[in-house]
This record gives C-alpha cells, sequence and structure tokens, in this order.
C-alpha cells in the first residue's frame, strides 16, 4: 500500500468520524449543517436568506440549525440532497 492511498484512506475516515459526529448532534452549525446537506456553505447561507430553510440566530451570533429541521426540508422539498 502506498503512502498515497494511506493517506486517502485516513481522509476518508475523518470524515466519515466527522459526520458521525454530527449525526448524534441535534443543533447543528452552518459548517456542519453544510456536510450534512452535501450543500456547499454557500448555498445553504443562500437558502438561509431566502427563507428556504429554517436556522436560529441567538443574540444575532452564530447561525445554528436544528437537524430534525434539516431533514423535514429535505424529506418534503425536491432538493435532491443526498444525506448519507
Amino acid at each position: 500500500m502506498t503512502n498515497h492511498k494511506i493517506i486517502h484512506d485516513l481522509e476518508e475516515i475523518k470524515k466519515q468520524l466527522e459526520f458521525d459526529k454530527i449525526l448524534k448532534k441535534d443543533i447543528l452549525t452552518l459548517e456542519e449543517a453544510a456536510l450534512y446537506l452535501g450543500i456547499s456553505k454557500s448555498t445553504l447561507y443562500k437558502k438561509v436568506c431566502t427563507g428556504t430553510i429554517p436556522s436560529y440566530k441567538p443574540g444575532n451570533k452564530l447561525r445554528y440549525f436544528l437537524r430534525k429541521e434539516l431533514e423535514t426540508w429535505v424529506l418534503n422539498s425536491n432538493a435532491g440532497i443526498n444525506t448519507t
């Protein structure tokens, strides 16, 4: 096995561990929500600005998302987004 293959495999394991961590959380950051939905942060932000995806911004600080609401949005839209 080459070093390149080992590094690639380790990166894939790291991505999977990050995604598994997201699946255990109820409240997600913008970055986590984008990863969960499989879209870019800019695409997610556009959907937030148009009111397509619900989000919360307590105290006008960071924006947060409820994972259950993201699931509902995916299931009730024609977004074609893969959550696996």
